[in-house]
């Protein structure tokens, strides 16, 4: 259910690409019969509407690589501090011993 929760922003993106392309083909048409330009402001008013979908596409795309960059950004603290609390928690004693190894007591 998490993430369906995520997808909500997103959901709507096709009806509002499908929105402005309609609104502005229909607001060309209105004009055009307004002021009798023979089609001219249809094809103006189509291509504000088909600008206007690249530029929600393009916000949609923006906020996604976001909110993906700062859940990787929170990933990787949650990690650093999980082995940093890892690497406090070792007992000195379990360590390995530097110095000479079995056998090498220095004598000749």
């Amino acid at each position: 259910m998490q993430t369906l929760k995520g997808i909500g922003p997103y959901g709507t993106v096709g009806l509002d690409m499908v929105l402005a392309v309609v609104v502005g083909l229909l607001g060309g048409r209105w004009l055009d019969q307004r002021f009798a330009t023979h089609g001219w402001l249809t094809v103006i008013g189509f291509l504000f509407g088909v600008a206007a979908c690249f530029n929600i596409l393009f916000k949609a795309a923006k906020r996604l690589r976001e909110e993906t960059e700062r859940e990787d950004r929170q990933q990787q603290a949650a990690r650093s501090s999980a082995v940093e609390s890892s690497d406090s928690k070792r007992d000195p004693a379990d360590e390995p011993k530097q110095g000479k190894s079995d056998g090498d007591d220095g004598s000749e």
